[in-house]
């Protein structure tokens, strides 16, 4: 069985962060319309994230969601976001 778990401590960071290596988030290529903020292309496992402001709707929550980040309490959104998060096959 695998577990999920949220842990919290303290990190101290740097002064100066030019030595940290930074990841650009891959940029959606559809319209806003068709955008689902939390939903993955074929293959992938980290969906694109548009900036907050640039025209695109999404929702933040920390609540179990479906690709459009709305919350979804079905068993099918949660086994298939946990199949993300968890990198489950």
């Amino acid at each position: 069985m695998k577990s999920l778990a949220i842990c919290v401590k303290k990190i101290e960071l740097p002064d100066n962060y030019d030595d940290i290596p930074q990841a650009e988030r891959k940029q959606p290529e559809c319209t806003p319309e068709d955008y689902l903020a939390y939903g993955c292309d074929e293959g992938s496992k980290v969906p694109a994230m548009a900036p907050f402001g640039s025209g695109y709707r999404w929702h933040v929550t920390g609540l179990i969601h479906d690709e459009t980040g709305f919350p979804k309490g079905t068993g099918h959104g949660l086994l298939k976001l946990l199949k993300i998060v968890c990198a489950l096959n």
